[in-house]
Order: structure tokens, then C-alpha cells, then sequence
């Protein structure tokens, strides 16, 4: 992943038909191919996007460096939860923890480094980045069960991705 953030560049997105500048993009590695008038599939777009944010997110939070190896996806449905726990699965305690929201709103729980310290209550909103590291870094959190709603984009889920460096 590191080697595509480093490469990142700006691809021009061009109509199929007349051949116009419609955007620039970033786009690491990938290619743009024309699928049909107005319709342009970006190859590998979205991965790099994703990546993009989150070592941005890392860098902005004081991690700059960060290469995740590693993306964590959980799907909540209302009524949901992730109970209070720590991330201990990775070989490497120094990285930070990058957690993308998207969809539902949800109720972050963060507490100390006691699974029963009373957590601090945080509402996140679709496109909330939550970074956590350093002496943070084994916090335990959770989320508090998922009120119903419908989001556009997502219907009636969350969907989280959480980054790291597990190797």
C-alpha cells in the first residue's frame, strides 16, 4: 500500500465522446478506461482514495508515516453493538489505530486502559476518522448499539473500516 501512496498522481478524467477534461482524480497506479459515452471505469480508484485519507488522518493526528497492512470491515445492523475491548492483534503496539466511519451514525465508546473505566461517550457521523495511538493506543472502546435509521448511501447499516499495521 505504502508503495501506491507514494505514487500517487493525478490521472485526467476525460468524456468518452468528446474527449474533454472533465476532473482530475487522484489515482495511484491504476488506469482510466472509457466504458461508454459519459462513463469512465477508474481502475483501483477507491483503494487508493481510502488510502489516501487514512495515512492524511494518521499524519494530521501526529502518526505521519503510518502504513496500514491490514483493514478490519464490520457491518452493523441497528440494535448492534461492539462491546469494550482492546486491539492487541497486531505485532506492533507503536502504529496508530485509523477507524473510518461511513453509513449510520454511531456512538463511540472510549475508555482507559481498564476494560471497566467509564468510556467517554463520542457521536460519529459517516466520514468521521477516529485515530488512537501512542500511549492511547490500548484504550479499550467500543459502540454503543445502533439506533435505527436510513442513511443514502448505506441504507439501514454502518459500516466501519478500521486500519493498522498487523505485521
Amino acid at each position: 500500500m505504502a508503495e501506491r501512496v507514494r505514487a500517487l498522481d493525478m490521472i485526467r478524467h476525460r468524456d468518452a465522446a468528446s474527449g474533454d477534461l472533465l476532473s482530475g482524480l487522484p489515482h495511484a497506479g491504476g488506469r482510466a478506461e472509457a466504458l461508454a459515452d459519459g462513463a469512465t471505469i477508474l481502475w483501483g480508484f477507491a483503494e487508493s482514495a481510502a488510502e489516501e485519507i487514512v495515512t492524511r488522518a494518521a499524519a494530521a493526528a501526529g502518526f505521519a508515516g503510518f502504513e496500514p497492512d491490514a483493514c478490519l470491515i464490520n457491518r452493523y445492523e441497528p440494535g448492534a453493538r461492539l462491546s469494550m475491548h482492546q486491539d492487541r492483534n497486531e505485532r506492533d503496539f507503536g502504529a496508530p489505530i485509523v477507524s473510518v466511519s461511513l453509513g449510520l451514525p454511531a456512538v463511540f465508546l472510549f475508555g482507559g486502559s481498564r476494560r471497566h473505566d467509564r468510556p467517554r461517550r463520542v457521536r460519529l457521523e459517516s466520514g468521521d476518522v477516529v485515530v488512537w495511538g501512542g500511549p492511547a493506543r490500548l484504550t479499550f472502546h467500543g459502540i454503543e448499539p445502533l439506533a435505527d435509521g436510513h442513511h443514502p448511501l448505506t441504507g439501514h447499516h454502518r459500516i466501519n473500516l478500521t486500519f493498522r499495521k498487523a505485521g
